[in-house]
């Protein structure tokens, strides 16, 4: 007895062809265009802290969690 199965091979290109207009690009690493929301919700370093108030807001982020932790396993007993 012969199985009358059929295989179809899909290939990474292939799209239904009901997608979307966006899902028919060309090239598999082709980007699209940002649109004008999209490139004002991008940030940049400019719109970033300086360097050292973002090191010391960690610096001293980290040194009240560890002081928490410290306090809370029962090293200081306050």
């Amino acid at each position: 007895m012969e199985s009358k199965e059929t295989h179809s091979t899909k290939t990474e290109n292939d799209v239904p062809p009901n997608a979307p207009s966006n899902m028919h690009s060309k090239q598999p690493g082709e980007s699209q265009p940002l649109t004008k929301a999209q490139a004002d919700s991008v940030i940049t370093r400019e719109d970033l802290p300086a360097l050292p108030f973002r090191i010391v807001v960690t610096l001293v982020t980290l040194a009240l969690l560890l002081f928490a932790a410290y306090i809370y396993y029962g090293n200081i007993n306050p």
